[in-house]
């Protein structure tokens, strides 16, 4: 007694310190976790009262939260606790999830499973599981995921999925045995040995018992011993095997931990001795299990003493215990109704939960594929745009080539056009036309390309090589051809490599531009700019390089 005074006190005081020190500290989950793990090998409920004593973990930041929340989840699973709430560790779900630290988003996914599983929501609870798999890093050590193949099994047990969870316990004993943990391996082979049961196959579900039941008597572990001999007694009871159901029933009751909860195992022990017709014996151990305070076995004591008094002829007794008996059906029925009607409100809830999950997720598909289509939507209406733009240029080109063709008509059928008159002419339908291509211009790759280039602030970034050049000065050719064409006519003394001046010229293009495309030298450019100003007029060559049509 004064040891646990001693031991209280000591903890109280490292709590009081520990708690001030992590207020004062940014580290404080890093402290936390290690001081939790070191605390939880001596004693789990010391652990659990110093994550009590934070009594507003809500003001904690969302970082120091989530991990406050794996860490109390990890206490509670270690104490047995059955969890209620689900709020809390899912705050760490949504804190880890998509986190580069995948260690912490697969233990949060776990002990979201293992708190849906203690609220019966099967399914959510399997989810959970099997994100948790998905995400465990490949160096993560097994402990985990034995634990999660266990509780994995246990979910599809309880869901009558048997081949399932028959192969999730076959491969939480393979993990088991590679790290060699046999208390882990006992529970393992106790889970198939049951669900074998459940099959109706005794044989298979001995012969895992058997296992189970070796390791526990390896470790002298008393508690698993007296579960596993139990089960046995019961599956050898149902064989008809009285003798050795007697003998795993009372091994069990002799070895069990505590001496004054063994109500269900003296009801066994008292059926067991009643089909090997020892009377005495079976009323002694019924009487015994009738002052149970859980129901079920308070009543089906009644019942085997009206079945053994009727048998007896003990009519009196024997009605009396039926009495009893139906007494406490009727409150089995309502406890039974009321657990149906938990368990349907719980199965509502994790459907509605499901269903809002599901909900959320066709709402952020839908949102993604109508941002997407929009994007596409738009995308096709600048085309369309574009192209409109471009069919629209184009017709405004042609139109003003079929108005010069008829000029030229005119001229052919001897109608006299003054020199001043058409050199006018063809000034203003070259500056129209100008104006046109450069619009169309616009619209092309090759602007696009020009642009960078004449964007290079640093001058040098951009190299052109011998290919390159010839693409770009092509693509020019291509897009000015006709209105070149038409500047040829004009001034016959053009050579190609003066229109490709022209063509930079009337597109403002920078002497550095012109340079880079042409690869040559700035000595050269102005030579060559000055024999196509010489060729072509004062007045052309104005408007070639006028900038207010740009």
């Amino acid at each position: 007694m004064r040891y646990c005074l001693v031991m209280i006190l000591i903890h109280t005081v490292a709590v009081v310190f520990f708690v001030s020190s992590c207020q004062k500290d940014s580290s404080s989950e890093s402290c936390l976790s290690e001081y939790i793990d070191s605390l939880m090998q001596v004693s789990p409920d010391s652990a659990l009262l110093v994550l009590e004593s934070i009594v507003h973990p809500e003001k904690l930041s969302r970082k120091d939260r989530a991990d406050y929340a794996i860490i109390y989840s990890r206490v509670q699973d270690q104490l047995c606790i059955r969890q209620t709430n689900d709020s809390l560790i899912r705050e760490a779900v949504k804190y880890y999830a998509g986190e580069l630290n995948r260690k912490k988003e697969m233990e949060a996914y776990y002990y979201l499973g293992c708190a849906n599983k203690d609220m019966r929501r099967m399914k959510l609870a399997v989810n959970a599981f099997l994100k948790s798999l998905k995400t465990m890093p490949a160096k993560t050590e097994s402990v985990y995921l034995g634990a999660i193949y266990t509780k994995l099994a246990a979910c599809y047990e309880d869901q009558d999925m048997y081949v399932e969870a028959l192969d999730m316990y076959r491969k939480a004993c393979k993990v088991h045995l590679e790290l060699h943990d046999e208390k882990n391996l006992c529970n393992s082979y106790r889970g198939i040995a049951v669900v074998h049961h459940l099959c109706n196959q005794p044989d298979s579900s001995l012969l895992y018992y058997q296992k189970a039941l070796s390791i526990a008597e390896t470790y002298n572990d008393m508690r698993w011993s007296y579960l596993i001999l139990s089960d046995m007694a019961r599956i050898y009871y149902e064989k008809k095997n009285f003798r050795k159901a007697h003998w795993c029933i009372s091994l069990s009751l002799a070895i069990a931990p505590s001496k004054d909860k063994l109500w269900s195992g003296h009801l066994l022990k008292g059926r067991i001795l009643k089909s090997m017709h020892q009377t005495d014996s079976a009323r002694y151990y019924f009487n015994i299990a009738k002052t149970s305070p859980y129901i079920y076995s308070h009543a089906g004591s009644y019942y085997e003493l009206y079945d053994l008094e009727k048998t007896e002829g003990d009519f009196s007794a024997a009605v009396a215990a039926v009495d009893s008996f139906l007494i406490l059906s009727d409150s089995i029925q309502k406890t039974t109704n009321a657990l149906e009607i938990e368990r349907m409100k719980g199965k509502y809830e994790a459907g509605l939960l499901q269903r809002q999950l599901s909900s959320d997720y066709r709402i952020k598909l839908l949102s993604l594929v109508s941002i997407c289509a929009l994007i596409i939507l738009v995308f096709l209406l600048k085309d369309r745009r574009r192209k409109n733009k471009l069919i629209r240029l184009q017709g405004q080109i042609n139109s003003l080539n079929a108005v010069t063709l008829q000029k030229l008509s005119s001229g052919e059928e001897g109608e006299a056009i003054p020199v001043e008159s058409e050199k006018d002419t063809f000034e203003k339908h070259f500056k129209a036309k100008l104006e046109l291509c450069l619009q169309l211009y616009k619209e092309t790759d090759i602007y696009k390309k020009i642009r960078v280039i004449e964007n290079d602030e640093l001058r040098h970034k951009v190299h052109l090589n011998a290919g390159e050049r010839q693409k770009t000065c092509e693509e020019l050719y291509k897009n000015f051809s006709d209105l070149m064409t038409d500047l040829k006519l004009q001034c016959a003394s053009l050579t190609k490599q003066d229109i490709l001046y022209c063509i930079f010229l009337a597109t403002g293009c920078s002497k550095y531009t012109i340079l880079l495309c042409t690869s040559t030298s700035e000595g050269a450019f102005k030579t060559r700019k000055s024999r196509i100003k010489e060729k072509l007029g004062d007045e052309l060559f104005k408007l070639l390089v006028d900038r207010e049509h740009r």
